[in-house]
């Protein structure tokens, strides 16, 4: 599918765009705003590139991300659509231990949050996951958080979320994570992690009636 990438920001599907053209009165061409939210905002993203530094060894919450330089995101007041894919490894601490993700509120407040996450553990990433495979489905209004617990034998851990939030107030919300039990002095995040936000249109039922 194309897409319409202007000043390095991707748009979203060129199609979309061509359907405000085919709709639009020929005497009153279409305009670039109108254009850009025909495509919707460009979604937010955050991506390791490379592992990143290990988390504090202990059990209290801490920046999800460790560059605490961009370790929030700045919304909307608006629906979104979210995704994230979070590889841990390397704790050095044998023990059974539960992982949460918390959604904490900075200048941002979330509305609601319904989302399924599932988690599984290994030994190696180059095969199956064969720890304990779970999914759960959540839904909070307050404390916003994704939870999973992973025995201390594999030496990763994958979990894997999607879901609506709603963002009933504009401003930043900041990932953070928190763990039963302190890891060691060696865990990280590994590379080809990510958290995606996508913005829906102020419509996003469309032509759903």
């Amino acid at each position: 599918m194309s897409r319409v990438i202007l000043a390095d920001q991707d748009y979203g599907s060129a199609a979309r765009i061509l359907n405000l053209l085919d709709a639009a009165d020929p005497q009153e061409p279409a305009t670039l705003a109108q254009l850009l939210a025909a495509a919707g905002a460009p979604p937010s993203c955050k991506i390791l590139t490379a592992d990143q530094a290990a988390f504090a060894n202990q059990t209290a919450a801490q920046p999800l991300f460790t560059d605490t330089a961009s370790d929030s995101v700045a919304l909307e007041a608006a629906t979104y659509l979210f995704a994230a894919h979070l590889i841990l490894s390397g704790w050095t601490n044998a023990a059974n231990r539960t992982y949460n993700v918390s959604f904490v509120n900075g200048t941002g407040t979330i509305g609601s949050m319904d989302y399924i996450v599932s988690f599984g553990s290994g030994t190696s990433k180059n095969n199956n996951i064969s720890g304990p495979n779970s999914r759960l489905y959540e839904t909070n209004a307050a404390s916003q958080w994704l939870g999973t617990t992973i025995a201390s034998a594999p030496t990763f851990g994958l979990m894997q979320a999607r879901g609506v939030i709603i963002m009933s107030g504009a401003g930043t919300i900041a990932p953070n994570l928190d763990m039963s039990t302190a890891p060691g002095t060696a865990m990280i995040m590994e590379r080809g992690s990510y958290m995606r936000f996508e913005k829906l249109a102020s419509n996003p039922q469309g032509t759903w009636s």
